[in-house]
């Protein structure tokens, strides 16, 4: 059986370094250390032939590598920030696109305006649209699916260069 507590004191400085060297968070790398701590306490009984500071720069390798690839894969599906500086010329287009998707929303029909302004604007899903309009969840997706067909159609025809709005 392992003494947890003696290799804690042993390892625990060595161990917070390494992970904080790969992750440069002090809090992230104690946290990632102390659960290595805990799984090796949890299978201490278990653990035989093995170096026991080995096996804790391994876990803690792993582990520090693990929450790398999380922390990448959270930040791929973040939006990113944007880089261009918007230009007279860019607040001038935007407003006319304003103007032109305002122009589209007035020509849709009462019901299909304001499920589309609930959806897009307020960000709302269809369960939370059908129980404030009182209809079904299939009814709200049909006109959200002829609003979106509305303005394909309108905007298909239009030349419309959004690369320059940030």
């Amino acid at each position: 059986m392992l003494d947890v507590a003696a290799l804690f004191k042993q390892y625990y400085p060595r161990l917070r370094n390494y992970a904080f060297r790969m992750l440069g968070d002090g809090a992230v790398a104690d946290d990632i250390v102390q659960e290595c701590f805990v799984k090796l306490y949890e299978k201490r009984f278990t653990l035989k032939d093995v170096s026991p500071g080995a096996l804790l720069f391994v876990m803690v390798r792993n582990s520090s590598f693990n929450y790398l690839k999380r922390r990448a894969a959270i930040d791929a599906l973040s939006p990113a920030p944007a880089l261009a500086v918007r230009t007279p010329e860019d607040d001038l287009m935007f407003a006319e696109l304003r103007a032109e998707i305002d122009r589209v929303m007035a020509t849709l029909p009462q019901k299909c305006r304001e499920v589309f302004r609930m959806s897009r604007l307020e960000g709302l899903n269809t369960r939370e649209i059908a129980e404030r309009t009182g209809t079904s969840t299939q009814n709200v997706e049909k006109h959200i699916a002829r609003a979106l067909d509305i303005f394909a159609r309108h905007f298909a025809g239009l030349d419309i260069s959004m690369a320059g709005i940030a």
